[in-house]
């Protein structure tokens, strides 16, 4: 199986820099935190010294000492292996389990900062509020990971001339109904197997969804026994198991300048994990044309947010907005609003081919913007258009259609207007 991940060419650069900042590894239980690591060992040909504080939770004691030079002496006394600069990654997995080893991440930034230190966590909250403090604020950088996207899961199942299609594709080309019925089927099968690493590399060795299926189900156990039957939504955004899409007025950027911290919708982690809580499998997704047989389509809106919500640079932190307005007789709710630049984008999900779009135009009045976005299972199109409104106005906008195996492309396919 081709495991990659398109944070490795972010962290292979990261390397290169010569007054680096540790990076902590942000996610989710079993997005492949660990895994990004060592496939960055090996693709650069680092030695990997790794250290995980949960499985080894007496190493928490190497990191009393606040110097970063006793703390590499000893951490090569126990592995056997020498730390060289430029040529080490040291790898520090689990590191909520040492709130010693998280403070000490300031003093190898300050004063060892050739050491090339990567770190992973999955519930860095819970650890910092229990121990009342803070990441050295200023002296590491974050990297958020979230599941596996579309466009690895081809490379993973060795459709890697599918990926390259998708990502040389212009908006103008147009797509051989075989090709794009495909890519429509495949997406299908990653509504089941949905992005989680282990789930992707059980179904590509097989080629079958019973192993997967098997994996999913413990990955569910896990965050069961983590947070117990009724975490609070809280608890679970926290660990990032689940997200919180707020919503926005979207008068300008940034769009969270707006934003309700009282009215949300939630998006939880991975879209398979959710086909195996709601017990779809693959026969049931196959069997009807249209993606449109599960609450409208919500299975179909979890796709889209997920991969929108990792959209953007991989230091920045995950967040996605929807916009609605409630009038009498002209009420009106967007799936995602999201933006670029200075460009605010209105996103309608539609599970099927066709579906009222009164939302979008409305957005687009209110908002004087001139770009509407809808995903569909229909094949891509684009065109300036003018559509007139219940009140007798008109709005006149660039009408982006989608298919959601394109939804990866859409920063480089919406900017080249």
């Amino acid at each position: 199986m081709n495991m990659y991940r398109h944070q490795l060419s972010y962290l292979t650069e990261w390397l290169k820099v010569k007054h680096r900042k540790p990076i902590v590894i942000r996610g989710a239980r079993q997005v492949g935190k660990s895994t990004l690591v060592r496939l960055l060992s090996e693709q650069c040909g680092f030695d990997l010294i790794e250290l995980n504080f949960e499985r080894n939770p007496e190493l928490a004691s190497f990191f009393k000492s606040h110097d970063p030079h006793k703390i590499t002496q000893l951490i090569s006394l126990q592995t056997g292996k020498t730390i060289q600069p430029g040529h080490t990654l040291l790898f520090l997995d689990e590191i909520q389990g040492s709130a010693e080893a998280i403070v000490a991440l300031r003093y190898f930034y300050e004063e060892f900062p050739e050491l090339h230190i990567l770190c992973a966590g999955s519930l860095l909250e819970f650890t910092l509020s229990q121990a009342g403090f803070s990441m050295p604020v200023g002296r590491i950088e974050y990297l958020h990971l979230g599941p596996m996207t579309f466009a690895e899961f081809l490379l993973a199942v060795g459709e890697k001339a599918l990926a390259d299609f998708i990502a040389h594709y212009q908006i103008f080309e147009e797509i051989p109904k075989p090709i794009h019925e495909k890519l429509m089927d495949i997406v299908k099968i990653y509504f089941v197997t949905g992005g989680m690493p282990e789930s992707i590399k059980a179904y590509a060795e097989d080629n079958t969804f019973k192993t997967s299926e098997k994996v999913k189900q413990s990955i569910l156990s896990t965050y069961r026994d983590d947070f117990g039957k009724y975490a609070s939504i809280t608890q679970l955004c926290l660990a990032r198991v689940a997200w919180k899409v707020h919503h926005t007025s979207a008068n300008g950027v940034p769009l969270g300048a707006e934003q309700n911290d009282r009215f949300f919708k939630v998006l939880f982690l991975d879209i398979g994990l959710v086909s195996t809580s709601l017990g779809l499998n693959y026969l049931n997704l196959m069997e009807v044309d249209e993606l449109n047989f599960v609450n409208n389509g919500s299975l179909t809106e979890q796709f889209i947010g997920q991969h929108l919500l990792y959209a953007q640079m991989p230091y920045e932190e995950p967040n996605l907005y929807y916009w609605a307005r409630e009038k009498k007789s002209s009420s009106a709710e967007l799936d995602y609003v999201i933006s670029y630049g200075q460009q605010i984008i209105p996103i309608e999900v539609k599970a099927g081919k066709t579906g009222q779009m009164k939302s979008l135009h409305l957005f687009l009045k209110e908002k004087q913007r001139h770009l509407g976005v809808r995903f569909n299972s229909a094949p891509p199109s684009q065109m300036d258009t003018t559509t007139k409104l219940p009140d007798g106005s008109s709005v006149d906008f660039r009408f982006l259609s989608l298919p959601l195996y394109l939804v990866g492309q859409l920063s480089r396919l919406s900017t080249k207007q």
